[in-house]
C-alpha cells in the first residue's frame, strides 16, 4: 500500500472508511495493475490509453516481458514501428522467444518493404515456432512481395489448415497461382474465401 493521501484521511476521520475518489490516490499502482487496465482498454478499443498503460507496467518492471510484447505488438498496429522495434529488440536481446520477437520484427520489416529482413525474421520465429501460421502466412507474403512467388506458394501450404477458415490465405494463394500462370489452380482458393466471406 502506498502513502494516504489528506484526502482519504479527512474521510476516514468524518466516516469512518476509507472513501477516495480515485484509486490512484490511496495506492500506488503495481505493473500487474497497469497491465490489466491495459488489456481491459485494447478490449474497448482505447489503445492509446493501452500503450501508456503498458508503459507503465514496464516502467516499474523492465522484465515483464508480456506487458513488453503486447506494447510492441500495439504499437506496431498504430504505425509507430521505431518505437515498437525498441521494445520487439530488447526481448530478442533477452533470449524471450516465447513472446514472439522475431515475428513482430518481421511485421515491421514488411511494414517497411524490406521484404530480405521480413523473410529472415519470419524463418527465424518459425524455426522456434514451426506451427505458428501466421507467420508462415507472412513468410510467403514476404517471399511474394520479393519476387520470390515458388517459394511463396511452398511456405503457404505448409500453413494449410489456414484454407478452411482464412479469407486472406485463400486469396493470397489465388495470387501467387495466378502470378505463377496457374489460373485453374488458383480458381478453387478465390471460391473458398468468398463461401468464408458468405458466413
Amino acid at each position: 500500500m502506498g502513502k494516504v493521501s489528506a484526502r482519504c484521511v479527512l474521510l476516514r476521520a468524518c466516516f469512518g472508511v476509507v472513501l477516495c475518489f480515485s484509486v490512484a490516490a490511496c495506492q500506488s499502482e503495481s505493473a500487474e495493475e497497469y497491465y490489466n487496465q491495459a488489456l481491459l482498454a485494447v478490449n474497448q478499443d482505447h489503445y492509446q490509453q493501452a500503450i501508456v498503460l503498458y508503459s507503465k507496467a514496464i516502467a516499474l518492471d523492465a522484465n515483464y516481458h508480456e506487458a513488453r510484447a503486447r506494447l510492441a505488438f500495439l504499437l506496431l498496429e498504430e504505425g509507430q514501428l521505431a518505437l515498437a522495434k525498441t521494445h520487439c529488440d530488447y526481448l530478442l536481446n533477452a533470449k524471450i522467444y516465447q513472446q514472439n520477437p522475431n515475428y513482430c520484427l518481421g511485421l515491421i520489416a514488411f511494414k517497411q518493404a524490406n521484404y530480405p529482413l521480413a523473410i529472415t525474421n519470419f524463418s527465424e520465429h518459425l524455426a522456434y515456432m514451426p506451427e505458428y501460421t501466421s507467420a508462415r502466412y507472412w513468410l510467403a507474403k514476404a517471399h511474394l512481395a520479393n519476387g520470390e512467388a515458388e517459394l511463396a506458394e511452398a511456405e503457404l501450404n505448409k500453413a494449410s489448415s489456414m484454407f478452411s477458415h482464412s479469407v486472406e490465405a485463400n486469396l493470397l494463394m489465388h495470387e501467387i497461382l495466378v502470378g505463377l500462370g496457374k489460373p485453374e489452380q488458383a480458381k478453387p482458393f478465390r471460391e473458398q474465401a468468398d463461401f468464408i466471406r458468405s458466413y
